[in-house]
């Protein structure tokens, strides 16, 4: 009776089926894992919860192979719900065996890890876009450092050559395009921050356009 109560009261979902794989027991977890009733699932093949995805299905043929040689199989894969929805799951299953060795059964023991699988690839991302940052953010102080001499010079020519000369215009392009540089340093500094970020209004059909 203990054993039974614990098994129904598991978080986990916990499913016996024959050799053919169809299901004769599955416990409350399993049920709200699936979204399928008791009445539903049971008699059905436990391949209706299978997601049909490709990466999955090497690892289905593992699992068939292994337990029918009599071992525990074990390891993660996705399965697929009553609405059609996919969910990861950590699976453990195992053979039961008769008084003579025999097998006669099969137990699978099915965790959630949906939302854990999210987290960490969350983490992944926000691990991969904080090095892009570092990289951007290295590149950028070495680019202002560039951009900071061509400014400075030009400023500097500026003042040496008269307004009416035609080097007085080509070198205000040049400044033109070294202040955009620099705004574009500040940009990606921000992007990595490193650093500070100032609010101001901005006009949206600029931003638009």
């Amino acid at each position: 009776i203990r054993l039974a109560t614990a098994v129904e009261q598991s978080a986990e979902g916990i499913t016996i089926t024959d050799l053919a794989g169809n299901v004769i027991y599955a416990n409350p977890a399993f049920l709200g894992q699936t979204g399928y009733s008791k009445m539903e699932i049971l008699g059905q093949n436990i391949n209706i919860i299978r997601s049909g995805m490709s990466a999955s299905e090497p690892l289905y043929r593992d699992m068939v192979n292994t337990i029918k040689d009599g071992r525990t199989w074990s390891g993660e894969t996705i399965n697929r719900r009553k609405d059609g929805t996919s969910y990861d799951i950590r699976l453990t299953v195992s053979p039961v065996r008769d008084s003579t060795g025999r097998i006669t059964h099969y137990v699978s023991v099915a965790s959630d890890i949906t939302e854990r699988n999210r987290l960490e690839k969350q983490l992944r991302e926000g691990q991969k876009m904080q090095a892009i940052g570092t990289l951007a953010g290295g590149i950028a102080h070495d680019f202002n450092n560039i951009i900071a001499g061509i400014v400075g010079f030009t400023e500097m020519l500026l003042e040496d050559i008269p307004i009416d000369n035609p080097m007085h215009r080509r070198l205000e392009l040049v400044q033109k395009g070294a202040y955009r540089g620099r705004d574009l340093v500040k940009q990606i500094l921000t992007f990595s921050s490193r650093s500070e970020q100032i609010k101001k209004f901005a006009s949206m059909s600029s931003i638009l356009k």
